[in-house]
């Protein structure tokens, strides 16, 4: 079993139900970024660092590196220097449109 594998196993039932629904959603627009196990939680990566899934006691954090470049009203930046990110309560409906469009601006910073 992959590492990201057992910890999505390991998450109690509602945040393994987002962060499943995340990942998938992330693979499906993303296709050529692979999910890895860093720092202890999943991340996304092309040819650096793409974003991440931290768990929260209310939600999943999904951290965008050089969020900060992004220009999605959406994003949270406050108290950070590179990261940005998008928040997903367990108990809310998600904006999918948001999550794509900023997935696509992130995409266009990565690294040629």
């Amino acid at each position: 079993m992959k590492p990201v594998d057992l910890y999505i196993q390991n998450l109690p039932n509602q945040k393994r139900e987002v962060v499943i629904a995340l990942i998938q959603c992330i693979a499906e627009r993303v296709p050529e970024a692979d999910l890895y196990l860093k720092y202890g939680i999943p991340y996304f990566y092309m040819r650096k660092p793409l974003c991440y899934l931290n768990s929260k006691e209310n939600g999943i954090d999904l951290g965008f590196h050089k969020g900060q470049n992004l220009s999605s009203p959406h994003l949270l930046k406050t108290g950070r220097k590179w990261v940005a990110s998008l928040f997903f309560p367990y108990d809310q409906e998600w904006n999918i449109d948001v999550l794509e469009e900023v997935l696509e601006e992130a995409k266009k910073l990565q690294p040629q």
